[in-house]
């Protein structure tokens, strides 16, 4: 147990027995023991004391999708560096209790009670979770043939719960963000906890975002300005800044590929300028954020010795997005041709900085217990412009290491960048 958890946990056991059969208790003690402190998504836990109380008191659902991750993440875990084959039974149990979980939110959704139960939104996402088992398992792909989106590759995975994500998020209207009830607070809580899956989609795979509509936009700004001083972090304000990225990506990418051939040079070049400048505004947008986190650092009481979590992600997507946004235009002829519109090109020393850095952070957050897959959007950056072979293998480690964690879809992402680096395998 962790601390403070073990008082809400026995009760939730004793009311939740009749719910889950069949040793529901040890997934329980796994799932708050084990998966949740290797899988933080914040500072905080995916689910703190009084919503994992709240919710096993009414929520069949979420418990059945706590047990069949426990199930399955205790089965695909390493130790003292061998992997533990699946146990067949333990196997089974996990998609008898991810199918009933499934059933269970599927009639919330026909009922149309889904948006009104305060927990489905956190069922339906562990369930994403589940999608973590070993693909190179044959009993496991036994088992699991047919299961939705099942692929070799783990990239299926990828898209499938990065764009489920999104498609749950958006099932809240941006002004339930600043409503005071408690169901809503608790959207909000899930909301804030998760976005940054739906932004790491949209950067990922160069794919726009609702977040970057106006109308989400602004419920930010006036949770910030109004109800939510309380909840801002820099992490918060980083967040609130990634899907101005990605939309510049796509439009700078849209220019290139279709619409400078259908232009007169000079609107060309119009164009290219125009981008550019709006490049140059986000990286003064970076840099005034380096200085305000690093302000609200200072002004912050020093109470405790452990990092700050938060802050740590967010340096490291700080770090990630300066390396993506030079790659918005060091790509790409309008800007980088002579003669070109300044535009926020690094330099390869500057690059080099920000790569360090990304190492340095990962390491950290990968010790302190950080999800996975909250650096594969950084470590996808520092693997598309490492060039030392000493920083590839590195960033393989960092990858098998997540791997091993359960979320074998790193290898999708490693592949990837062996076909970049010109290797191919999953590395020894």
């Amino acid at each position: 147990m962790f601390v403070g958890q073990e008082t809400g946990i026995v009760t939730a056991k004793s009311l939740i027995r009749t719910l889950v059969p069949g040793g529901f208790e040890a997934d329980l003690s796994y799932f708050t023991a084990c998966f949740l402190p290797m899988n933080l998504f914040s500072g905080q836990f995916l689910l703190g004391e009084n919503d994992l109380q709240a919710a096993l008191h009414v929520s069949p659902a979420l418990g059945h999708a706590i047990s069949s991750i426990s199930l399955l993440h205790r089965s695909s875990m390493f130790q003292d560096g061998c992997l533990i084959r699946y146990n067949r039974q333990d196997l089974q149990k996990a998609m008898e209790s991810y199918s009933q979980s499934v059933r269970l939110i599927q009639c919330l959704i026909w009922s149309n009670k889904f948006e009104s139960e305060p927990h489905a939104l956190w069922s339906t996402f562990l369930l994403g979770l589940f999608e973590v088992c070993d693909q190179r398992n044959p009993s496991a792909k036994d088992l699991l043939t047919g299961q939705l989106m099942r692929d070799t590759t783990g990239r299926n995975w990828l898209v499938h719960f990065l764009s489920g994500t999104c498609t749950i998020l958006r099932l809240q209207h941006p002004s339930s963000l600043l409503f005071q009830d408690e169901n809503n607070v608790r959207r909000r809580k899930f909301f804030l906890a998760t976005r940054i899956f739906e932004i790491s989609r949209s950067l990922i795979f160069t794919q726009p975002t609702f977040l970057a509509d106006s109308n989400w936009v602004n419920a930010l700004t006036l949770l910030w300005a109004v109800d939510g001083v309380g909840l801002w972090h820099p992490k918060e304000a980083m967040f609130d800044m990634l899907p101005k990225f990605s939309e510049l990506s796509i439009r700078a990418i849209r220019f290139c590929h279709t619409e400078a051939a259908q232009l007169p040079r000079i609107q060309q070049i119009e164009r290219a300028n125009s981008l550019a400048i709006e490049g140059l505004l986000l990286q003064t947008m970076l840099r005034e954020w380096r200085e305000i986190a690093m302000q609200w650092l200072d002004a912050k009481p020093d109470i405790s010795t452990r990092p700050d979590v938060d802050l740590l992600i967010a340096q490291v997507y700080f770090h990630a997005i300066n390396i993506y946004l030079s790659g918005i235009f060091d790509y790409h002829e309008p800007w980088t041709e002579e003669g070109a519109p300044c535009a926020p090109i690094l330099t390869r020393d500057e690059v080099e900085y920000h790569l360090a850095e990304i190492f340095l952070l990962s390491r950290k957050l990968l010790a302190a217990g950080v999800a996975g897959i909250m650096l594969f959007f950084p470590l996808r950056v520092a693997g598309a412009r490492s060039r030392r072979f000493q920083d590839q293998d590195l960033i393989i480690s960092f990858f098998r290491q997540i791997s091993q964690r359960g979320y074998t879809t790193a290898t999708t992402l490693v592949s990837e960048l062996g076909a970049l680096w010109g290797v191919t395998g999953w590395p020894s």
